[in-house]
């Protein structure tokens, strides 16, 4: 065969397409049966992407290999190029050996080329692994999103949806390309290794312990962003249609029955910083859907809920924590007035108990809203691509019980969308604190006496009842999800101290109440709290004044006081929420 000097995608498309037949045909040989369990595992995509490299850099189809173009692609373009863990470069030797000795058994390629071809091989790998260890090459997934996103094939400027939505639908039933190999397999860096955020800081001076410093001094607070301000742009009748068209997809396909709520798949989408993680509803419920996390805060906010002991009474409330975006499932009785007027004016019909989708924003202190136009364009993104993922899921064999992710992102070198079973890339840690460097009234503080005999309890949690200053009840303002903030004694069973409270500066009512407290009681010996969010906000100041701060034992004080006062005020929000259904159902029959 003779060689071409120009790159073809034909060409590559074709060889690929004979690798793939050769390393199928080659695991039913003895030379396979003698691999680890992780080279059986990656050996079509070990074989296929060398064969790539090969022609992509080289021109060389099998036939035409050399020792030269080996040796090159094994210590050149590997070590520098190749986004994988060590553990893939490790098998790229065993892998190879047994693929050439196949196509030599075949004669697809002669002997004394094969034996060459061999004997490269066993100098080339080794040479591979030491420039591996000199580079430190096991990329984070801030460098390949970097990779994707940059890559000059990529028009960043674009939409990555389907605009038709018949297309979409068609595109469901196709066998996308999928490779099943942990090659993207990122491991969480090192406490020296250079940050995933990719500011040049060392991780355990960057993002592993990152401090947001909520309170400078008592003028000085740091300024909030208006994240409940709405963009006033609603979606438009065209995103309408393709939010519905790829919740019918994902409501045929039905995830919740082979997945459940601690499965995750990793979606990155060009042009975004961070990936956006799927997850689903109604594994262990009723009610049916998906949720879709937006990047790594969000997503440490939903792990922070997995984490949280199932006997916590308090446990709902920490869901009101969550920032993501929602489809959900629903009742007809679910959906409000502007839900049912988008579906109307599209001409939908849904029947029955869990049949009508409808989706909302959820933001961390704040109550589910309807979508604008930027939301509900992540949204149609996300739930393609996610439908698209679960299609793959019965061929890849994702071990989530082991934090394996299916990740799918796109490939510019292939021009499409690839699916893959990795280990969960790194999420940076977030750690929240609130730090008081008002010197002269902490020296004032802790110059008040020692109260010995007083242990106190403190907790803050959202309460789900939403509050609007008439004011700014528009649509463009989302009502606010309160703050209920405690201090209670733990000795006389008794509250000290609460407050209910929307501000954007809660810690403001946090500080008032402890420094009120000490003002008039004295330093209490010590503080429950129920967990590191509510720790996050009195630590540095007790450890100022020398007051100890308990975390991991609990607040049973203030569970046993606030559960009462709980169910009165979700009575409360009862009553409410049927008075306005009422009030709607009759203004829907005068209508």
């Amino acid at each position: 065969m003779e060689k071409s000097n120009k790159y073809s995608n034909e060409k590559c498309a074709q060889i690929l397409v004979d690798v793939e037949k050769w390393s199928q045909d080659c695991k039913k040989q003895s030379g396979y049966k003698s691999l680890s369990r992780d080279a059986k595992k990656n050996f079509c995509n070990v074989t296929g992407f060398f064969a790539e490299m090969m022609y992509g850099y080289h021109l060389q189809s099998p036939e035409l290999w050399t020792d030269v173009a080996l040796h090159n692609i094994l210590t050149e373009v590997y070590p520098y190029n190749l986004m994988a863990q060590a553990s893939y470069y490790e098998i790229v030797e065993p892998i190879l050996t047994v693929f050439l000795k196949h196509l030599q058994n075949k004669k697809i390629v002669n002997s004394d080329k094969a034996q060459t071809l061999l004997n490269q091989l066993k100098i080339a790998a080794p040479e591979m692994l030491r420039r591996l260890k000199d580079t430190n090459n096991d990329l984070t997934k801030q460098q390949l999103l970097k990779a994707i996103a940059n890559h000059p094939e990529i028009d960043l400027n674009s939409t990555t949806t389907i605009k038709d939505p018949q297309k979409f639908s068609e595109l469901l039933k196709e066998d996308t390309e999928f490779i099943s190999l942990e090659e993207l397999g990122l491991k969480k860096p090192g406490r020296n290794d250079p940050c995933p955020c990719g500011k040049g800081e060392k991780y355990k001076k960057c993002c592993m312990s990152k401090k947001v410093n909520l309170y400078e001094t008592e003028e000085a607070n740091p300024s909030r962003s208006n994240s409940h301000v709405q963009s006033n742009t609603k979606p438009t009748l065209d995103q309408w249609t393709q939010l519905y068209e790829a919740a019918k997809a994902i409501k045929n396909i039905e995830p919740w029955d082979f997945m459940i709520e601690t499965d995750l798949i990793t979606i990155m989408l060009p042009g975004r910083k961070e990936p956006i993680y799927c997850s689903v509803m109604g594994s262990t419920e009723e009610g049916c859907g998906v949720n879709i996390y937006p990047g790594y805060e969000s997503i440490t906010e939903f792990y922070r809920l997995l984490k949280s002991s199932p006997e916590d009474k308090f446990l709902p409330l920490i869901g009101l924590e969550q920032t993501c975006l929602t489809c959900y499932f629903g009742d007809r009785d679910e959906l409000t007035s502007e839900d049912r007027e988008i579906i109307k004016s599209l001409k939908l019909r849904f029947r029955g108990q869990g049949e009508w989708p409808y989706f909302r924003s959820m933001e961390q202190g704040y109550f589910p809203w309807q979508l604008n136009s930027e939301q509900a364009d992540l949204l149609i993104q996300a739930l393609q691509n996610f439908a698209m993922a679960c299609t793959h899921l019965d061929k890849l064999e994702v071990d989530f019980d082991n934090n394996e992710t299916l990740l799918r992102y796109y490939s510019p070198e292939r021009k499409s969308w690839l699916n893959r079973a990795v280990k969960m890339p790194p999420i940076p840690e977030f750690e929240r604190q609130l730090i008081v460097t008002n010197e002269q009234m902490l020296s004032d503080l802790k110059k008040q006496k020692r109260n010995n005999d007083q242990k106190l309890e403190f907790d803050m949690v959202r309460l789900p009842i939403p509050m609007q200053d008439p004011e700014e009840a528009t649509e463009e303002i989302r009502p606010r999800i309160p703050y209920f903030i405690m201090l209670v004694d733990k000795t006389n069973e008794q509250f000290l101290d609460y407050c209910l409270t929307d501000s954007d500066t809660p810690e403001e009512d946090v500080l008032e109440m402890l420094i009120g407290q000490i003002e008039e009681e004295g330093r209490p010996l010590s503080i429950n709290v129920r967990d590191d969010r509510a720790n996050s906000y009195i630590k540095d100041f007790c450890q100022k004044i020398g007051v100890e701060t308990i975390e991991g034992k609990g607040t049973p004080t203030i569970d046993k006081l606030f559960e009462t006062m709980l169910k009165d005020l979700l009575k409360e929000a009862e009553e409410a929420a049927k008075k306005e259904k009422e009030e709607e159902d009759q203004k829907r029959q005068t209508e």
